[in-house]
């Protein structure tokens, strides 16, 4: 990285992904407002940014990969970690891309103004439709690749530079037209207002780290693969502390994006239940929709959150990418080679959940599950 603005711009778009817009205010809706908060601040800092310390330092002192990351830092003992996190960050990758191509189909929509009159029926159509999905799918990993190859410094961090401040602007945008609707306050209040009885049950905790871990990208080792490019007199307590803390700043825009627009918006309490039960896809793609269609200022309030939501996701998946290809050049394989290799890997494998929402379901709890071992591995 040039600089280390650069570094922490990369590293924020890196963890900056779907689960920040588009899980976080689902996770909040469902297990108690403001209870949630408090686990999930907490575990940030009892959790997620210690391991991001941890990710950085091995990644720094070690140049490698993650594949010859543990075995270099470590031992030979323990050089089987590595590949473990390894298959498991090419699992997610495999099936992320798809989400990412979701993300532009919609962006394209809210600027094209094509949005149906029954959001449902627009959704299923289209997740259902075998090949336009998988052409969505292969855009995005091939756009990844065509950055990835520009290199870290004028591919990676240029894009970030850009996509990073836009992100800002955009939900900074949302949140503010979101919470100046009328009856907004009360989407407000029940976020941040802790209901006790939810802070006594053990899923509320779990759901807490769980989204820490996930939304910060602690233990995926993309970290430790952003960190081979930094200076060693950069500072790692630092770097993490700017890079997490600018990740759950994130969060907390799009929670104050989606969940005040469902109580401003939403005809009747039967159907924020609905919203918010409805699944990480089911209130992204059909009832974020759906409300926006009914505020004013539509056009351009669409236009911002899923550009957001696009920017966001796109940036997690570049350094997917370039985790992949530094473990295949950390073993000779050429730089641009091993950029087509893993461009070429991530389309075939992730073709299976694109065609299909049962294997994508599938997928998606596997590979997360995956990544609690990766975390326990770092």
């Amino acid at each position: 990285f040039a600089t280390r603005l650069g570094f922490i711009l990369a590293a924020m778009g890196m963890a900056v992904g779907t689960g920040n817009i588009w899980r976080f205010p689902r996770m909040v809706a469902e297990n108690g407002g403001g209870s949630f908060l408090i686990g999930w601040a907490l575990s940030l800092f009892v959790f997620a940014l210690p391991l991001i310390m941890v990710e950085i330092f091995i990644g720094r002192r070690t140049r490698m990969g993650t594949i010859g990351s543990f075995g270099k830092f470590i031992g030979k003992k323990f050089a089987w970690f590595g590949p473990i996190v390894f298959i498991v960050l090419a699992g997610l990758t495999f099936y992320y891309s798809v989400i990412v191509g979701w993300t532009f189909k919609y962006f394209t929509l809210a600027v094209t103004n094509n949005f149906a009159d029954d959001a449902t029926a627009q959704w299923q159509s289209f997740s259902t439709a075998g090949v336009e999905p998988v052409i969505y799918h292969l855009i995005a990993a091939a756009v990844c690749g065509i950055i990835v190859f520009f290199g870290v410094t004028k591919g990676i961090e240029r894009v970030s530079k850009i996509f990073l401040p836009l992100l800002f602007l955009m939900l900074i945008f949302t949140a503010i037209r979101s919470v100046t609707l009328p009856g907004a306050i009360d989407g407000l209040a029940y976020m941040f207002t802790p209901q006790w009885e939810y802070l006594g049950k053990a899923s509320t905790w779990l759901q807490g780290l769980s989204q820490a871990a996930w939304s910060v990208g602690a233990g995926w080792g993309l970290y430790a693969t952003y960190a081979l490019y930094t200076r060693k007199r950069d500072d790692i307590a630092q770097n993490a502390m700017t890079a997490g803390l600018g990740n759950n700043s994130v969060e907390l825009l799009a929670g104050m994006t989606i969940i005040p627009a469902i109580f401003a918006l939403a005809p009747s309490q039967e159907y924020i239940d609905q919203a918010t039960g409805a699944g990480n896809a089911g209130l992204t793609f059909i009832y974020m929709v759906e409300l926006i269609k009914t505020m004013p200022g539509s056009y351009f309030f669409g236009v911002a959150f899923f550009g957001a939501l696009a920017f966001a996701a796109f940036t997690s998946l570049m350094a997917m990418v370039e985790l992949i290809t530094r473990n295949l050049s950390d073993y000779g394989i050429k730089r641009n080679k091993a950029i087509v290799l893993t461009v070429l890997g991530v389309f075939a494998g992730g073709i299976p959940s694109a065609v299909s929402m049962k294997v994508f379901n599938n997928q998606d709890w596997v590979w997360g599950v995956g990544l609690l071992l990766s975390c326990f591995l770092y």
